[in-house]
């Protein structure tokens, strides 16, 4: 077993997250990377906070005054 913080820590530590990220690749139809860059890909189109301040605006009755981002 490698110490926390002894020679290769930081290598061990990265070989365990890829592969905590990719196992489930295996239990799922999509897999994980594929999803994550075309959920970036979305929120360059529009981000989380302009989703979210469309749907608040949207609560209170004003949806036709919001436009797409700019």
């Amino acid at each position: 077993m490698i110490a926390v913080g002894g020679p290769g820590a930081a290598e061990a530590r990265w070989r365990a997250a890829h592969a905590a990220v990719a196992e489930p690749d295996g239990e799922v139809p999509h897999a994980m990377t594929a999803v994550a860059e075309e959920v970036r890909r979305a929120l360059e189109r529009r981000s989380a906070r302009w989703r979210a301040l469309h749907h608040l605006v949207g609560l209170v009755g004003l949806v036709g005054l919001v436009g797409p981002p700019r």
